[in-house]
């Protein structure tokens, strides 16, 4: 139960994460986009 909990949190805050960080760097380079993409 609390597992599941929190993959469901962590899947939110990364897909958010991953929205915000692609549409701030989509014109920068392609490793620094993956570097945001994995941190």
């Amino acid at each position: 139960m609390l597992v599941t909990l929190y993959e469901g949190v962590t899947s939110i805050y990364v897909c958010m994460f991953r929205t915000n960080h692609m549409a701030l760097i989509a014109d920068a380079k392609p490793d620094l986009r993956l570097a945001a993409w994995l941190r």
